[in-house]
């Protein structure tokens, strides 16, 4: 049995093709939510997994919930999407009241009272017990730290039972410079060894990430880079197909559609330069502008973006990316569907500090200033299929971080196979 646990809908993005390649190998897979917000229940590529795959998808502190206290508190802190329309009026009744109050918990108690309140009942014996009951013989989780949702106690359980825990990734960094936020810039390290150095093995993209990783006190025998299962030619045909394309009714095709992929500032990134520049775009008569917040949370990192750009965070980011023109992107690794696409990327490199790998290799139109970008709106009106960088220049950066540098290899079987050699003997 292999047990994989999830948190967010990047991991989700980046684990569920290689728990998919697993389960149509014919291993035997548990697939929990070690947070109790996500909406597990309404995910596309999870109920992909559900209806082709003999394979359990629950949230962690629902397993094993025999007492009250327990069954009490995992309504408390789960998300409302376990109020359905089968629930009979008194349970619903009693699920939103138990809602309202987690709401008044965080709101009126500190974060420390309130994580500890939570791990007083959800302690190491109760995370014991499910690890015991689902007997894995190896742990999948993505790049956690010990401090966030319960993996503090299950690091410990994975220890006590000789459990071996694997960390792959739940995104693909693509910056080369050796700090990448403010904090780490601030702390003057990336504090990688603290952080992950509990895991027994670490799987990274792109060898640029393992080098970084290595340079930052991560054990070089813990590590290794095996490329992108997420945007792999097999799984991508699979992904396509998962999310159908959505009409998008903000598509203006007398006009050069652009979508802007918002990311976190804390990524050296410039709020203010970035707010300035599309509201320059915006003033462009010709441009219709679409802002797409990112997907981790599916929320804006900065609202006032909204005053100069259509708000599109209930479309999907792949059938928008279809629909469009062109996309403005920084960071986020969406960036690489844009390029499998064929479609215009402008990397307006003055919106961040970051120093990236498609930069290096030209795989993107880059941009120096505002003018500059302003100018390549004027070229892309009298030629919209314009582009300033060539197909082998994105050949090049696709292989590089897909094919972790060889594009004869299949990362699906890279990471199906290097999890099947860690995995205790049954």
């Amino acid at each position: 049995m292999i047990l994989f646990l999830i948190r967010r809908y990047n991991d989700i993005d980046h684990l569920t093709p290689v728990i998919h390649e697993l389960l149509k190998s014919k291993q035997k897979c548990t697939v929990l939510s070690i947070n109790p917000d996500l909406k597990i229940h309404n995910d596309k590529r999870l109920n992909y997994l559900k209806s082709n795959f003999d394979v359990k998808i629950d949230h962690f502190n629902n397993i094993n919930n025999g007492f009250l206290l327990n069954k009490i508190f995992y309504y408390l802190t789960s998300n409302v999407s376990i109020i359905n329309k089968n629930n009979g009026f008194i349970k619903t009744s009693i699920l939103r009241f138990l809602k309202i109050l987690n709401v008044l918990l965080k709101k009126f108690t500190s974060q420390s009272f309130y994580s500890k309140l939570i791990n007083s009942v959800f302690n190491y014996k109760f995370n014991y017990d499910v690890i015991s009951k689902i007997s894995p013989q190896i742990i999948v989780m993505d790049w956690v730290k010990e401090y966030q949702h319960n993996t503090y106690f299950i690091n410990k359980v994975s220890k006590n039972k000789n459990i071996p825990l694997v960390a792959l990734p739940h995104g693909i960094p693509l910056w080369t410079n050796n700090l990448g936020t403010y904090k780490e810039v601030q702390l003057g390290t990336t504090n990688d060894k603290k952080n992950f150095d509990f895991f027994d093995h670490l799987v990274v993209t792109t060898k640029n990430e393992m080098k970084r990783k290595i340079n930052n006190g991560i054990n070089k025998n813990k590590i290794t880079s095996l490329g992108s299962p997420r945007f792999s030619k097999e799984w991508k045909k699979i992904y396509d197909d998962i999310y159908k394309e959505e009409s998008i009714p903000f598509i203006d095709n007398n006009k050069i559609n652009v979508v802007f992929m918002e990311h976190s500032y804390h990524y050296l990134g410039n709020k203010e330069i970035t707010l300035k520049s599309l509201e320059l775009i915006s003033k462009l008569d010709f441009v219709n502008l679409l802002i797409k917040p990112h997907t981790r949370n599916n929320k804006f990192f900065n609202s006032d973006l909204l005053n100069f750009g259509i708000n599109c965070s209930d479309f999907s980011s792949l059938s928008l990316i279809k629909s469009s023109d062109v996309i403005i992107c920084t960071i986020s690794s969406i960036l690489i569907e844009v390029l499998l696409q064929n479609k215009i990327l402008i990397y307006p490199n003055y919106f961040d500090k970051n120093q990236m790998i498609f930069q290096d290799m030209k795989a993107c139109w880059e941009v120096n200033n505002e003018n500059e970008l302003i100018n390549s709106f004027h070229k892309l009106k009298t030629n919209k299929n314009f582009k300033n960088y060539s197909k082998s220049s994105v050949d090049n950066f696709l292989n590089e971080v897909i094919y972790n540098g060889n594009p004869k290899i299949n990362p699906l079987s890279s990471y199906k196979d290097f999890i099947l050699s860690k995995k205790n003997d049954p």
